[in-house]
C-alpha cells in the first residue's frame, strides 16, 4: 500500500510531465508549418546547494562551459523558460529591426528592448555621432553643470507641443525615473492645490497639517 508521501510524489510527477506535454504542443501549433523542427532538449536543472556533497563539482564543471554561465550565475528562473520554448539563442550582432545569431541567421526583433531600441538596432547616424562624441571626450556625466545639450532638446520638445505657452520637459534615464518624476510632480500640483484651497499665507486661515497625498506617498 502506498504512503501519502509517495502517492503525492507521484501525483507531482505526473502534472510536471502534463505541464511540459501541454507547453509543447503550445509551441508546436504556434510554429509555422514550414518551420523545421528542432529537437527536443532536456530543460536545465537546478544547480544544487552551496555546500552540498557536489556543489564544487558541478561549480567547476559550470566554469568551462560559458553558454550556462547565464543560467548559473544571473537568471536561472528565466534561462529554463528560454530553454523550454526555443528561445535561448546567443546573438552576435544586431542590425535595424533584426538580431543576428552565430550562424549568421537574422531573426527580426518584435521586442525592440520593451522600446529602448525604437529606431533599431545600431542605426548608423547615431553611431557616427556616438564615435564624434566619443572621440571629442565629451563630457557625459556632469551633473553640476550647465548642460546645453539637455537645454536645446528639451526646448524642440516644448516647441512640439500645442499653443504657445513654454513647457519644462524632465529629461530621465530609464522608464522607472520617469514614473519616479511623474508621482513628485503630480503630488506637487496636488499639494499646491490642497494649499491654495485651504489658504495657506493668509492670516486669517491656519496652514493644513494633513492632507490625503501625504498619507498616500509617505
Amino acid at each position: 500500500m502506498l504512503s501519502k508521501e509517495t502517492a503525492g510524489a507521484g501525483k507531482v510527477a505526473g502534472a510536471s510531465h502534463v505541464n511540459k506535454t501541454l507547453l509543447r504542443n503550445l509551441v508546436l501549433r504556434n510554429r509555422p508549418s514550414d518551420s523545421p523542427l528542432r529537437p527536443e532538449r532536456k530543460l536545465p536543472s537546478a544547480r544544487p546547494a552551496i555546500g552540498s556533497a557536489n556543489s564544487m563539482e558541478v561549480r567547476s564543471a559550470a566554469r568551462s562551459v560559458p553558454g550556462l554561465y547565464y543560467r548559473d550565475y544571473c537568471r536561472p528562473k528565466l534561462a529554463s523558460l528560454l530553454a523550454a520554448t526555443s528561445l535561448d539563442a546567443t546573438y552576435n550582432a544586431a542590425r535595424g529591426a533584426s538580431l543576428i545569431d552565430a550562424n549568421g541567421e537574422a531573426v527580426t526583433d518584435f521586442v525592440v528592448g520593451f522600446g529602448a531600441a525604437l529606431l533599431g538596432h545600431n542605426p548608423p547616424e547615431l553611431k557616427q555621432l556616438a564615435i564624434e562624441l566619443l572621440k571629442a571626450d565629451t563630457p557625459a556625466h556632469a551633473q553640476g553643470s550647465n548642460r546645453e545639450a539637455a537645454g536645446a532638446l528639451a526646448r524642440r520638445l516644448s516647441d512640439m507641443m500645442p499653443g504657445s505657452a513654454r513647457n519644462v520637459a524632465h529629461l530621465s534615464n530609464s522608464g522607472t525615473e520617469a514614473i519616479e518624476a511623474a508621482l513628485k510632480h503630480a503630488y506637487k500640483v496636488h499639494l499646491d492645490l490642497v494649499r491654495r484651497h485651504q489658504g495657506v499665507g493668509r492670516s486669517n486661515r491656519p496652514a493644513p497639517t494633513k492632507c490625503f497625498v501625504f498619507c498616500t506617498f509617505f
